[in-house]
């Protein structure tokens, strides 16, 4: 087993705060290009600059997740021709994205509680 950070406790905390700082760190529309500008409050919590981004770029992200996955995939391929076995690479930062969402919208659909997130 491989050490991962993102697997501690202090890891976990970095990573939370990095998601709490987003929500509070508001950048005014003077620095924004002018369709990310929100005229309603003056400007936009980093979280919510990160998601237009998502949401304007999304073709073009799928497709560079295909171009890297189909670059893995070759090198999976050349792995196991020459050895016979595979080492997978490991995205921890996505597979963290994807386990925070889950316990987050676990949490909003009243299947866990906060509490059992607690150790």
């Amino acid at each position: 087993m491989s050490y991962n950070f993102n697997d501690t406790i202090g890891g976990k905390l970095i990573n939370q705060l990095r998601l709490d700082l987003m929500e509070v760190i508001e950048v005014s529309n003077a620095l924004l290009p002018e369709d990310y500008r929100n005229h309603k409050t003056g400007g936009r919590t980093l979280a919510d600059v990160e998601k237009l981004y998502r949401k304007k770029n999304t073709q073009k992200i799928k497709l560079d997740e295909k171009a890297i996955k189909e670059a893995r995939l070759e090198k999976y391929i050349e792995q196991y021709d020459e050895t016979g076995e595979i080492t997978y690479d490991e995205d921890d930062d996505k597979l963290y994205r994807h386990q925070s969402t889950f316990c987050r919208m676990a949490v909003e659909a009243g299947w866990l509680d906060e509490s059992d997130f607690e150790q």
